[in-house]
């Protein structure tokens, strides 16, 4: 039968491990148990602070526990209450213990810059740290403290860093009041982020140094690219690369401010280490910003073709390279160079062409100071942004008497059949063609025979019959040429020089008619002796007579002009005479006829 007598509870504690552990041990109240009573005991430790703290609740009637503090004697004692809100206390006791425990070595978190510019240690926490120490590697590779820190702290900003132009090796070591501590952490270093600018492919080298000594390693760095225009507009760019420390930004911009960070990432992404940041815009040579051929056309004086290309001056620019390809082959060859000069437009000359029997595509480049080949749009704006300007001359060609016997307005008519190809490539497109003409050799009537409207019939075939039957008193010879008109949608304004087209030229089917007898007699009838001609050109033309002594009598190079029959001022005998004609015929290959006239008054 057990008794309900509570006995009183003796505490008794005996340094253990070489005085670092108190070993405790205390009496049951009652055995066993009341009902009443708790299952457990509140073990109560006493620091040398007199601080009274419960470090366990335990059905057990011992316990352990190390020292954490420097040669001193702390108390303990457990309680224990009941039902009834009764609480039994046990004796105190006290025993001299030593603190031999060393902290746990820190584990630095990462070592980053701040955007002061200076490196900043962070660490986890240390089990029995009191106290941090914060080491500095120096040039030579030895270790110097930089300072002490409370256990509160588990990070320190490093005052005098130049992180910003060197990267700098960190270690952390934990101690305790008792000047108990282990290895330092492993060495951490700073990220230092630099750049190198290359002007002439318009690029930013970055580079930075390996993050080092994470468990696992360094998983990956993000590259944080922030991109503000002269507008205030803000780009954002990240890159993620596995294990390069270098990375090249393309197509950057002198108008531009950039700023960039590197970040270091652990395995899991739980640690990251900041580099220092880059805040910059570098001055280069500024891109062209857009050029365009604002015409191709050809000289009428000796059939070369006319370039005009509008720049950009704010560009830093060495020369411009123009190239040129047959018809539409696109086959372009560089042909020639203009050198910069500040001025725009530009010009050039290209001789080396045909432009009779071809018509010819041009591109013009900008070549900025470094040789690069530039591609800017043909205007500053986001519609042509992916536009490149060129331009192509127009080839006009003309054919005499084309077989036209099915129309019946064009039957018996002589007739100058036209073609051109399109003008190619106005910002404006093209407004209208004109056709002009020459007769005779003459001059060029100043208004068009023809005009083509693109705006309203912008299908039309580019084709025109020219009759041409009335001119039959004429030599015969036709010139034509094209102009082509700027529309008006263009943002420079239509180009007032247009486009003019080669200038094709023919000659119609001479017709020769040569009488046998003419009457020179006054009565206005048959005064003169000439052949009748019909297109007919004075190139190559001559016509002589001869008397039956084979003496030349008279002679013309003019198919407007024939003999009177006299001969130094005096009218010549009744009879025959001999006559020699020559011509070129419509091939241009040269016609001669001789025969006999009789003169009769």
């Amino acid at each position: 039968m057990y008794s309900d007598t509570l006995t009183t509870i003796l505490m008794e504690a005996t340094a253990i491990n070489f005085g670092i552990t108190a070993d405790l041990a205390w009496n049951p109240i009652h055995v066993p148990l009341l009902v009443s009573s708790s299952l457990n005991y509140d073990l109560n430790y006493i620091n040398s602070n007199n601080s009274d703290n419960i470090i366990a609740n335990t059905p057990d009637l011992f316990y352990q526990m190390d020292g954490d503090n420097c040669d001193y004697v702390p108390k303990f004692y457990v309680e224990i209450p009941d039902a009834s809100g009764c609480v039994s206390k046990s004796s105190i006791a006290m025993v001299p213990l030593k603190d031999t425990i060393s902290p746990v070595t820190p584990i630095i978190k990462d070592v980053s810059v701040n955007n002061l510019g200076k490196a900043v240690v962070s660490w986890e926490s240390s089990s029995g740290a009191d106290l941090y120490i914060i080491y500095l590697q120096d040039a030579n590779g030895a270790w110097i403290t930089l300072d002490t820190v409370s256990s509160v702290l588990n990070s320190y900003v490093y005052q005098n860093s130049f992180a910003e132009t060197t990267f700098e090796n960190f270690s952390v070591k934990a101690i305790d009041t008792c000047g108990n501590s282990r290895v330092r952490s492993l060495t951490h270093n700073s990220i230092l982020l630099t750049n190198s600018s290359n002007a002439c492919d318009y690029s930013i080298s970055l580079d930075w140094n390996d993050y080092i000594n994470w468990a696992g390693g360094t998983h990956h760095y993000n590259v944080l690219i922030s991109e503000t225009d002269a507008n205030g507009n803000v780009i954002n760019t990240i890159f993620r690369l596995q294990t390069a420390t270098e990375l090249v930004i393309q197509n950057i911009s002198s108008i531009a401010t950039y700023n960039i960070v590197v970040e270091a990432y652990n395995n899991d992404s739980t640690y990251k280490a900041v580099s220092n940041v880059l805040n910059f815009n570098i001055a280069l040579a500024n891109k062209p910003l857009f050029n365009y051929i604002e015409y191709a056309s050809v000289n009428h004086d000796d059939g070369s073709v006319d370039l005009s290309c509008i720049v950009d001056l704010s560009a830093e620019i060495d020369r411009y390279d123009v190239y040129r390809s047959l018809k539409q082959d696109d086959n372009f060859s560089k042909i020639g160079e203009v050198n910069f000069s500040a001025s725009s437009p530009i010009y050039f000359n290209d001789k080396n062409v045909l432009t009779n029997d071809y018509f010819y595509q041009y591109e013009i480049y900008p070549v900025d100071t470094c040789g690069q080949t530039l591609y800017p749009p043909p205007y500053n704006l986001p519609a042509y942004l992916n536009d490149t300007s060129f331009a192509q001359t127009i080839l006009l060609q003309a054919e005499i008497n084309i077989d036209y016997s099915q129309v019946s307005s064009l039957k018996s008519e002589y007739t100058n059949t036209l073609v051109f190809n399109e003008y190619d490539k106005w910002l404006g497109d093209v407004s209208e063609y004109r056709l002009y003409r020459s007769v005779n050799s003459e001059p060029f009537n100043l208004l068009p025979i023809y005009v083509w409207d693109r705006v309203n019939q912008p299908n039309k075939e580019l084709k025109y019959i020219d009759v041409v039957t009335s001119f039959g008193d004429g030599n015969g010879r036709f010139c034509y040429y094209i102009e082509a008109i700027e529309g008006t949608a263009t943002p420079y304004g239509p180009v007032l020089e247009g486009s003019l087209s080669n200038i094709a030229c023919i000659s119609q089917t001479p017709i020769i008619f040569v009488p046998n007898t003419f009457t020179p007699n006054g009565d206005e009838h048959n005064e003169v002796f000439r052949p009748v001609t019909y297109f007919v050109s004075e190139e190559g033309y001559s016509f002589s007579i001869y008397n039956r002594a084979g003496e030349k009598i008279f002679e013309t190079d003019s198919p407007q002009k024939g003999w009177d029959g006299s001969y130094k001022g005096a009218q010549v005998q009744n009879g025959n005479y001999v006559y020699h004609l020559q011509f070129l015929n419509d091939l241009g290959n040269l016609t001669e006829k001789t025969d006999v006239i009789n003169l009769v008054r």
